[in-house]
């Protein structure tokens, strides 16, 4: 058997080799400048009304308000003391009548001053507390008010006449028969009118301070400086040395006053 020719297989032509096309090169694109982000805001349903802004409520300034009341508190000042000027003056009445008179009644204050009994009760309660009046009677028309004789009208009372009692001593030479200023002139090297010179200047002070400064330990020094007068009475008498006598008799009759005063009555 021949040979069979095995046809030969096609040679393929080789594809032509394209040349590759350049790509084009990007354009650049321009810079714009970033713009910051919008802070976000609320979303408002489109059905929902915005409601309106509220108007601030107009405030009082200070500089309106304290003037107001700087010139409020001035008046009622100015009120009360138009009110207690009043008062002062009725009272001071009162003691004008007392003193002409001697003595006043709760009546006689309705009259005098064209008041009620209360007011009248009032008006004579607060001068028995200011030392001014005492009360005389308990109730009824049996009451009367009297005039006072405090301890520091006494004191004012019994100043020059200490002033007085002093210069009696000392003319009638009463340094000389007190012992006391001997003994004292005697140990502190003095002669006795020295002594009784510097007693009576302390004893001026000490009634000075007394009136104006009072305090219950000065009250009372005085009050025993009252019972020293007696005694010198009571000396005087005996030794038939009279030496100040007579001054020491109205000194007496304020200082029991003054006791009175400083135990029993308001001062």
């Amino acid at each position: 058997m021949p040979d069979e020719v095995v046809p030969e297989a096609p040679i393929p032509e080789p594809a032509p080799i394209e040349a590759p096309i350049p790509s084009p090169e990007p354009i650049p694109e321009p810079i714009q400048p970033e713009i910051p982000p919008e802070p976000p805001t609320a979303h408002i349903p489109a059905n929902e009304p915005i409601a309106p802004t509220p108007e601030p409520l107009p405030q009082a300034t200070t500089s309106v308000v304290v003037p107001v009341l700087n010139f409020a508190r001035d008046l009622a000042v100015k009120a009360r003391a138009v009110i207690q000027g009043r008062k002062r003056k009725k009272l001071d009445k009162i003691l004008e009548a007392v003193t002409k008179h001697g003595s006043i009644t709760n009546d006689q204050v309705e009259k005098l001053l064209h008041v009620s009994d209360a007011t009248a009760t009032r008006y004579l309660t607060q001068l028995e507390k200011e030392g001014k009046l005492k009360q005389e009677g308990k109730t009824g028309k049996s009451v009367k008010y009297k005039k006072n004789m405090n301890s520091k009208t006494l004191l004012l009372t019994a100043l020059p006449l200490f002033v007085l009692h002093g210069i009696e001593e000392y003319f009638l030479k009463f340094y000389l028969v007190d012992p006391a200023f001997g003994f004292i002139g005697a140990m502190a090297n003095m002669a006795p009118v020295n002594v009784f010179l510097i007693e009576q200047a302390l004893l001026v002070l000490l009634l000075l301070i007394t009136i104006y400064k009072p305090n219950k330990v000065l009250t009372l020094i005085v009050g025993f400086i009252f019972i020293l007068e007696i005694l010198h009475v009571i000396f005087a008498i005996a030794s038939h040395e009279y030496a100040g006598l007579l001054t020491s008799i109205p000194l007496i009759a304020v200082g029991i006053l003054y006791w009175e005063s400083i135990l029993f009555v308001r001062n």
